[in-house]
């Protein structure tokens, strides 16, 4: 809270009156990005109206940019939090399984139109789709890849999973 504080320019005071609990303001900071991460995705064309490929592969690109250091910060951060505290665990988990099953319908129509094999599990994709951008994102904070790298192992995920089978 001392860092908000700072980076405001106001008092620590003041913070933790307006925003409450360190665990209210990252919840709010996480509100934030998920509203900035949908702006994106709203100004990119990302809708469910592409075809499956290109939806998902714009929305992984999309999370893993290397331009959203900050947001990653604070998904981090929210997630370290989320470990051990119940309520913001909830919320989070409620954020991944709307990611998943979106994804995962997705998929479901990408199958019913013959782009993806019948043979593969739309939610287990989804869920690997999740992990691997969350991973990625996670690797790209450590510093252990740049936006390419994680672009380049969503294509080759992306590959395997669409290839005519």
């Amino acid at each position: 809270m001392r860092v908000v504080a700072a980076e405001a320019n106001c008092s620590l005071g003041l913070v933790q009156r307006v925003m409450g609990t360190k665990e209210e303001l990252l919840a709010a900071g996480m509100q934030r990005i998920i509203e900035r991460v949908e702006a994106r995705a709203e100004a990119a064309g990302l809708d469910e109206s592409l075809p499956a490929r290109k939806f998902l592969e714009g929305l992984l690109l999309l999370l893993t940019g290397d331009d959203h250091r900050e947001e990653g910060l604070v998904w981090a951060a929210f997630s370290a939090q989320a470990l051990v505290t119940p309520s913001l665990a909830d919320g989070l988990r409620g954020q991944e399984d709307e990611a998943q099953a979106a994804m995962a319908l997705v998929l479901r129509s990408a199958m019913a139109g013959g782009d993806l094999s019948a043979d593969v599990n739309p939610d287990g994709e989804a869920l690997t789709l999740l992990c691997l951008a969350n991973g990625l994102g996670t690797q790209m904070l450590l510093g252990r890849c740049d936006g390419a790298q994680a672009h380049a192992a969503i294509r080759t995920h992306l590959d395997r999973l669409f290839q005519v089978r």
